[in-house]
């Protein structure tokens, strides 16, 4: 059975979606897909071929997403809250020929990002106000994306209006039974550590997770009315607002508007919801709004539900005990679809995931690979049917993350004895202070049973000696409460929770915090906030490493005495080696681009000290040996640019008494632009390569 089929096998004169004040029927819903069906065939898609969509959530969306996915091509919902330059590098990635767009983000596009369109030949503008203002004569009008490449064929923009009457006369679609592993859409990941990535899937991952997640938690029926303030292009808001609904004869509420808590509550109040959803910060400022006296109407609410990241134990607490309404916390991914694990009606378990859902399996690995007991935490696999398979064009990453049906999430997790999951933080946020795991989950869950704290999020930073340490960014709920006797209250309450290694050494107090668009933390722009006053602090606490050890050797790529040399100064921080570094025109391969062979360069000689150092270290001596490299290759993953000053990170992974396994990464902008992989040795006097200090 395809999507289409399944949809429309429920009562056509039942309510499908609630949009702005009207409801649709599925019988007219039906007709509807129907001739936006005809519409997408008329432009030659063909199956493969994916087609883009750029709209905010509308019946449009679910129309368009529905014809689709069952005529055999591959949807690619976008956010429509990126950033111009995040939207163009989807469109790009995906190789979609279509799209169909808002109007206002159609004028961006085209007067923006021109020469970022080149796999674009149709564009078709939804916007149902602005179409009633231009003629059928506009419509089909040709547009030259660039006066500087020739396009064949040219960039076409249609009015959806206008195609669907001239697509009255065009033959009904056929909608194939898809083949068990046909392509249906491509979601792209948030980006919350970095660049999007498309997760693709077929149809049967939503026939899955509506068996799994919405049968055995939400329990949908006909009767049920389900509002997700999280949108229909994240994977958790396709599952609310689309699949778990429209598969089970449901109604969808959809909201155009972005939803701020006055539009949700005023959503709440009128559309009725038996079921909600959202992301813990949505949740946190729906109770600001109730506590400002605004009150939020829950009567009809039956459930709710939180995922995106960890629901802090007091907000579940608060949630149920004023509203009266179970507020369930689960965890999914979007390259799962939804969710896998999840607290259930009348078995919550506040500040935890609860438990895993029949139908998926979970595993927790250590650093080693190796599974660990109950009450210890590890990395969490999954394995499901709902799975992804790959990530679309990007072969490297999809090997990292999905190995012999098991899907890598990047959290780690711990399992009590009762089977109950507690998320502890993602891979990439935890660190090491006193040699023991911190968890800023955890830290930031004592920093807020704090009265005078509205959010907090912790992340790794360095003391004067340069050793890991806990940071705390704050929020607090009363911007005229005076900061210090705030942190002190902290730093009281920390000791008394948390072990000594766990509480943050220092407090910063901000107004907000970063967040990406599906409500998670961007924890990485915080690391980078303290990151970048590294170099200015490191100077004045200590020289580099080259400055205090080799202040007159003149090599190639190092050495403050060579005048031509490209003056590395690194730095021991922590584990690893970090070393920032000024790009100048005369090291550009073409303007705004640095050499390959520079930032080869820069890698090879930052590995070098970082080995060097290590290996002085572990032998306890006073000076470094002089390392040699005997083994190196280099990674370039994109263009580095030469506007900002680059950084530069290496680690030692495996070593011996005199030689070294370094690995290394060159980051610009926030990305990374190159890895390195090593092996330096230490070499003796008599060694043609060797420098005396």
């Amino acid at each position: 059975m395809n999507l289409f089929e399944a949809i429309f096998a429920h009562n056509s004169a039942a309510p499908a979606i609630h949009f702005q004040g009207c409801e649709l029927t599925y019988g007219e819903l039906r007709a509807r897909t129907l001739r936006m069906a005809q519409v997408i065939t008329s432009l030659g898609t063909a199956p493969g071929d994916r087609v883009a969509l750029l709209l905010n959530d509308s019946p449009d969306f679910i129309e368009a997403f529905i014809a689709i996915c069952s005529l055999g091509a591959v949807a690619v919902p976008i956010n429509m809250s990126l950033r111009l330059d995040e939207q163009c590098s989807i469109l790009h990635n995906s190789g979609a020929r279509l799209a169909l767009m808002e109007d206002d983000i159609r004028n961006t596009l085209l007067t923006d990002a021109r020469e970022k369109l080149r796999c674009l030949e149709n564009i078709v503008i939804v916007d149902r106000k602005a179409e009633e203002e231009f003629s059928d004569e506009q419509s089909g009008s040709s547009f030259s994306v660039t006066e500087f490449v020739l396009r064949d064929p040219p960039l076409r923009l249609d009015w959806l209006t206008s195609l669907l009457e001239r697509s009255t006369d065009t033959p009904a679609p056929e909608f194939p039974t898809p083949g068990e592993n046909d392509p249906a859409f491509i979601l792209y990941t948030s980006g919350s550590t970095g660049e999007p990535k498309g997760a693709m899937h077929r149809q049967a991952d939503l026939f899955y997770t509506n068996q799994t997640f919405c049968r055995e938690v939400l329990g949908v029926t006909k009767d049920d009315r389900l509002f997700s303030s999280s949108r229909l292009p994240f994977a958790y808001g396709l599952g609310n607002s689309f699949t778990f609904p429209l598969l089970n004869g449901a109604t969808t509420i959809l909201c155009r508007e972005k939803p701020t808590p006055d539009i949700i509550a005023q959503t709440l109040a009128t559309a009725r919801p038996t079921i909600f959803f959202a992301v813990p910060v949505v949740y946190n400022l729906l109770l600001d709004h109730h506590r400002s006296g605004r009150q939020l109407d829950c009567s009809s609410l039956r459930l709710c539900v939180s995922a995106g990241e960890a629901l802090p134990a007091h907000l579940g607490e608060e949630w149920e005990r004023e509203f009266g309404v179970q507020l369930l916390d689960g965890i999914g991914s979007t390259e799962m679809l939804h969710m896998f694990m999840s607290n259930h009606e009348n078995d919550v378990r506040y500040g935890s995931s609860g438990r895993m859902l029949d139908g998926y399996e979970a595993r927790l690995l250590d650093e080693n690979g190796e599974p660990t007991p109950d009450g210890v935490e590890g990395n969490l696999w999954i394995k499901g049917e709902s799975a992804s398979r790959y990530y679309w064009e990007r072969p490297e990453e999809s090997a990292r993350t999905f190995v012999d049906g098991w899907v890598r999430t990047g959290d780690l997790y711990r399992r009590d004895s009762d089977g109950y999951w507690f998320h502890m933080g993602r891979s990439d946020d935890c660190f090491k202070s006193s040699g023991q795991w911190v968890s800023p989950v955890e830290v930031e869950g004592v920093l807020l049973r704090h009265a005078d704290v509205s959010r907090a999020a912790v992340v790794e930073d360095f003391d004067e000696h340069q050793l890991p340490c806990a940071c705390a960014f704050v929020v607090r709920q009363d911007v005229e409460s005076d900061p210090g006797s705030v942190e002190q209250g902290l730093r009281e309450l920390a000791a008394a929770s948390l072990a000594r290694f766990k509480q943050p050494r220092k407090y910063v107090f901000v107004n907000e915090l970063p967040y990406t668009a599906t409500g998670k933390i961007q924890r990485f722009k915080l690391r980078q906030s303290l990151r970048n006053k590294e170099p200015e602090e490191q100077s004045r606490m200590s020289k580099s490493i080259q400055e205090t050890f080799a202040p007159n050797l003149a090599c190639f790529g190092c050495g403050p005495a060579n005048p031509k040399g490209l003056h590395i100064g690194s730095f021991p921080v922590g584990d690893e080696v970090v070393a920032e570094w000024q790009p100048s025109t005369e090291y550009e391969a073409f303007p705004g681009v640095l050499s390959g062979g520079i930032i080869g360069t820069l890698l090879d000689c930052h590995c070098n000290w970082t080995a060097a150092w290590y290996l002085m270290q572990k032998a306890g001596a006073d000076k470094p040996p002089c390392t040699v490299t005997a083994d190196y290759a280099i990674t370039l993953k994109r263009p580095t640019p030469t506007d900002q000053p680059i950084r530069m990170r290496a680690r030692v992974v495996e070593s011996t008494e005199d030689r070294a396994v370094v690995e290394g990464e060159l980051i610009s902008h926030d990305k990374v632009c190159a890895t390195c992989r090593g092996t330096f040795v230490a070499v003796k006097p008599g060694h043609p390569a060797y420098h005396r200090w």
